[in-house]
């Protein structure tokens, strides 16, 4: 329900023109390798592969709201590894000249998943629809993220659409109009993040490595939070819901549990207060809260249940490797 309700606010805020883009210069390859980074975890009980293939065409440096093509990436690459469970997702990019110092950058986005039936596909950029209804009790979903994906492509001056194939696979592709970006630009934001990060070499000591048990149902959540926590050396594992949390933690030694409160078949809540139920040191591991609800009250009922901390949603990425140095020094 929650991410039913962050959907159509991301929607509603489409709708209502109060979307803003944030127009910078970028390097194409960083925005790539983050997208790489944070390739969906889930496919490692797949076995599924993903690559990248970029056109030799293709420009470095561009300008356009990487945020915003990070997004969409996510969006459809969350889908591809989702309904696909034998084979891989390749990312495609390409790149042609437009007049005025302008450039229409492609991705494709490629599966060999379950595909769209051609009854559906008129159905698919539409509000709160998917293939069918078995689709959406199997794998869930709003059905929202694909029409969002759509109007932050046509915002950002390009279109999208998708071929299929049922039983073979679904290409996802869209385009989007950049500019020329300026390479000095983007060294100097490179530098300073590169500055940001040797702060924070600490957090790679490999006595302060965790084993990190991250039970949440949200691709693009999972996505993130896998991304940052290997980005520092951390061990990740990811499950989607309560019942596979409790499972888990009897089976692998865990240092921490990053535990989303809204999942299915068994919310995180609950799911606390089993694992507080279980014998020896399982019993006592540190269990953080992932939460939109940030109201006392709900705050009350986390820890009531045996949580330890808690962090808001979106994870703030500070707030997050705070409550792993914490943890870190608690197990010296």
């Amino acid at each position: 329900m929650l991410t039913l309700l962050n959907d159509i606010l991301d929607l509603s805020k489409i709708e209502a023109g109060a979307v803003t883009l944030e127009t910078m210069d970028f390097d194409l390859q960083d925005l790539l390798e983050s997208v790489s980074a944070l390739w969906d975890s889930r496919r490692e009980g797949k076995g599924l592969t993903f690559r990248v293939e970029v056109a030799p065409e293709v420009r470095g440096v561009l300008r356009s709201d990487p945020t915003r093509i990070r997004q969409v990436l996510f969006n459809l690459i969350g889908n591809a590894s989702k309904f696909t469970e034998e084979g891989g997702v390749t990312l495609g990019v390409s790149q042609r000249s437009l007049p005025g110092d302008e450039y229409q950058l492609g991705f494709a986005v490629t599966d060999t998943g379950i595909g769209i039936p051609a009854e559906a596909r008129s159905r698919i950029f539409k509000k709160f629809s998917q293939a069918d209804t078995s689709t959406t009790r199997k794998y869930g979903g709003t059905g929202l993220g694909l029409v969002i994906s759509k109007a932050l492509t046509e915002l950002l001056g390009g279109e999208m659409d998708f071929e299929s194939t049922p039983g073979v696979g679904t290409t996802f592709w869209f385009t989007v109009r950049c500019g020329v970006g300026d390479p000095a630009v983007v060294e100097g934001l490179r530098r300073k993040s590169s500055a940001e990060e040797i702060d924070m070499t600490q957090l790679a000591d490999p006595e302060r490595l965790l084993r990190i048990l991250v039970a949440e149902d949200n691709t693009v959540n999972q996505l993130v939070i896998r991304g940052i926590l290997a980005h520092f050396g951390h061990h990740v594992d990811i499950v989607a819901d309560g019942n596979e949390a409790v499972s888990a933690v009897q089976r692998t030694p865990y240092d921490l549990v990053l535990m989303d409160i809204h999942m299915p078949e068994m919310d995180g809540v609950e799911a606390t207060r089993m694992i507080r139920k279980l014998p020896g040191a399982v019993g006592d591991l540190p269990i953080v809260a992932l939460t939109a609800n940030a109201m006392k009250g709900d705050r009350d009922e986390y820890l009531a249940a045996g949580m330890t901390d808690y962090l808001s949603k979106p994870v703030d990425r500070d707030a997050l490797l705070d409550v792993l140095t914490k943890v870190a020094r608690a197990r010296r």
